[in-house]
């Protein structure tokens, strides 16, 4: 079993926070200052007696410890997902399509990156009652661990040790590392054998094989049994059959298996996705099947719109990989260092977040539109998608990729909240995220009407959604530097002042978003938007951005 390796690696990160539960359930000093009190005296306790006296008078703070069961499974429903793909892969007939996107897996450094936390956004039946299961999983835990914490007690009684002595014992049990190795691979295991035996399912595997991997009495009766239908049980159960069971049930598929490969858009961190010009629902497995949501993600995809084919409707478990993946990304950009691990206050955010959200993915960029008050409708989503594109073509190079050719993250929202009720759209000064009044989306299906000089005459040009959205780019191309660069009249040559619209001439700032609107979708040569233009580089491509100087050159963009 290739995949062995990754999960004792993977084990042996999760096995610290096993050990910090351990400590946080059990206290050494208190149980051994309760067990003297209620056996003084006493010299003549049996091990059995001190057990009985454990099970009934300490009661484990199991939180911490239930907690570090959740990213067990996570990681194991993951990776045993990506090593059902690659068994299946190997085992299929040359009739059958192997699965897609799982090639060669390096094992030794293979990691179940946002696909894990995505998986428990709505997790799968499997994974679901493992996690359901974690109360009776740590009952079982620490009940061994009252017996062994009451054979302590005994011993230490019948032996004459002293308190401080037996408390020091106590917390050799209670902070075992290799227990919690033993616990965490153990689980992990658990959970990639759910996982596995799921996707053979999904995939039409009929026949199941045990493969042994250190053969002992338990595991042998297993294996002499082998292969059996999917929907049978196994004599001595799934693997693990006992701890540190590394046993694994691979797919049994002879020549004549009507088997099939499962259809795989893609793990949760490579953009796999369902098109939203679709209402097919072979279409729907995309993304959710590379993490066993098949079915969940077919009931949760509404009616399909006729949107450009650039965009894709995305199942909540994509949107919150995709979302994870822009996050690490820009963090990474930024600091240099990877993303950590989301505490339970982020992960309940961003699922909020997405369940008040349909949202829409094409490359880095995303769509969020809101479910609440009164429905955007088909064309409305339609129009918003072909204005966000429109004026994301226009963006200058530098603006739309990075210096290395990586595409810029954009995320738009469409949604009231914060929002004047005038306001049709909103940003900050270098951010890259866009919001859009619903009732502006609403209006875009009404036929436009001129606002004359209040804007830039490239508004009459084209929809007034995408030029809207073009003045919040410009806003997302200034910066904090860029705003304090004096009045209008110090800003903008004299001779041109007199092309700014009304809106421009309310604040340096909006004068950079509406110049900048007209340069996307308007005159090129007027005067005012070649100054703008010549100044700020936005004809520069993105290298020739990095090695510009110009007083209007923000290092800020040059990365």
């Amino acid at each position: 079993m290739e995949w062995h390796g990754a999960l004792v690696r993977l084990s042996a990160k999760h096995a610290e926070q096993i050990r910090k539960g351990f400590r946080s359930a059990f206290n050494a000093d208190d149980i051994t200052e309760a067990f003297f009190n209620a056996f003084l005296g006493h010299t003549e306790v049996t091990n059995q007696q001190a057990r009985d006296w454990a099970r009934v008078h300490i009661t484990p703070n199991k939180a911490a410890l239930t907690a570090s069961l959740t990213p067990i499974y996570a990681d194991g429903w993951v990776l045993g997902k990506t090593a059902a793909g690659v068994m299946i892969n190997q085992r299929l007939t040359k009739a059958v399509t192997p699965v897609s996107n799982v090639g060669v897996v390096d094992w030794n450094t293979w990691t179940p990156g946002n696909s894990a936390a995505a998986a428990l956004v709505n997790p799968a039946g499997g994974l679901q009652s493992l996690l359901d299961a974690r109360g009776i999983t740590i009952n079982g835990i620490t009940n061994t661990s009252l017996d062994r914490i009451g054979t302590v007690l005994g011993n230490g009684l019948a032996d004459g040790t002293t308190p401080r002595e037996i408390s020091r014992q106590l917390n050799d049990v209670i902070n075992d590392p290799q227990r919690a190795l033993t616990i965490a691979q153990t689980e992990m295991s658990r959970a990639v054998v759910q996982s596995e035996l799921a996707q053979y399912a999904d995939s039409g595997v009929e026949m199941v094989e045990w493969l042994v991997a250190d053969p002992c009495e338990d595991c042998q009766v297993n294996l002499d049994a082998s292969p059996i239908s999917i929907d049978e049980d196994w004599p001595n159960g799934d693997a693990p059959v006992h701890p540190n069971c590394m046993c694994d049930i691979g797919p049994y598929i002879s020549d004549t298996s009507s088997a099939t490969a499962p259809t795989d858009g893609g793990d949760a961190t490579d953009g796999g996705s369902i098109d939203i010009g679709s209402t097919d629902e072979g279409d729907s497995t995309g993304f959710a099947n590379a993490i066993d949501f098949a079915s969940q993600a077919a009931a949760l995809i509404p009616e399909a719109a006729p949107t450009p084919a650039e965009f894709t409707l995305a199942t909540p478990e994509q949107a919150f990989s995709h979302f994870l993946d822009m996050r690490a990304f820009e963090k990474n950009r930024i600091t240099g260092d990877p993303l950590g691990p989301l505490t339970d206050y982020q992960i309940k955010a961003t699922q909020d977040l997405i369940a008040k959200n349909d949202v829409y993915i094409s490359g880095n960029r995303s769509i969020y539109v809101t479910k609440s008050g009164q429905e955007i409708t088909k064309e409305q989503v339609s129009n918003l998608i072909q204005s966000f594109n429109d004026a994301h073509s226009q963006l200058p190079e530098w603006r739309k990729f990075y210096a290395n050719g990586i595409e810029r993250p954009y995320r738009l929202y469409v949604s009231a909240e914060n929002m004047g009720p005038n306001t049709e759209a909103y940003t900050y000064l270098g951010h890259n995220q866009i919001w859009v009044n619903p009732k502006t989306v609403r209006e875009s299906v009404k036929p436009a009407t001129s606002q004359g000089n209040w804007a830039m005459p490239a508004r009459d040009k084209v929809a007034p959604l995408t030029y809207n959205i073009s003045h919040e780019f410009g806003h997302t191309m200034d910066s904090i530097e860029n705003a304090y660069r004096g009045s209008i009249s110090k800003s903008t040559p004299k001779e041109a002042r007199g092309l700014l619209s009304r809106y421009a001439r309310t604040s340096t700032k909006e004068a950079y978003a509406e110049v900048y609107a007209e340069w996307a979708h308007g005159d090129r040569t007027n005067p005012l938007v070649e100054y703008y233009a010549n100044k700020y580089g936005w004809n520069l491509s993105a290298k020739e951005y990095a090695a510009d100087s110009g007083k209007g050159i923000l290092p800020v963009w040059k990365k």
